[in-house]
């Protein structure tokens, strides 16, 4: 399976592999957008933000919006917000959050208030999911 996104939104996208990216110049075509993330069992997901323009948080938020779910599909835990209102005179700040197991959803919502869409680009990666040796989940 490929590790980057499609080109067209209406339905999830499926992405495999230890390292992949979303990048909202070709993998955001509509207002909402999702992908479901999967990696093997024993390992989890780390997102990082590869731009900036995003603020951890969705309160107050009049822009765009990243949400990511602890599973494969929104009905699961949000693990993270992210609201796309922050300027580049902002300067870079480093994002990332982590799945606690082997799938993250991760839905692009448009704001109703927004002028333009928040450009991002986001990189998955995976690690094992037990400290080694001991069996134990992180």
């Amino acid at each position: 399976m490929a590790a980057h996104g499609t080109p067209y939104c209406g339905s999830t996208h499926h992405l495999t592999g230890k390292r992949g990216h979303i990048w909202s110049v070709t993998d955001v075509t509509s207002d909402q957008c999702e992908w479901d993330i999967r990696a093997d069992p024993d390992r989890i997901i780390l997102i990082n933000f590869d731009t900036s323009g995003f603020r951890r948080g969705s309160d107050n938020c009049t822009s765009d919006v990243l949400t990511f779910h602890d599973g494969d599909s929104s009905a699961f835990r949000i693990t993270d917000e992210f609201c796309g209102d922050q300027t580049t005179d902002a300067g870079r700040l480093h994002l990332s959050t982590a799945s606690t197991g082997s799938q993250m959803h991760v839905v692009y919502s448009r704001g109703a208030m927004a002028l333009q869409r928040t450009d991002f680009n986001i990189t998955f990666t995976t690690r094992g999911n037990s400290w080694p040796g001991s069996g134990r989940l992180l």
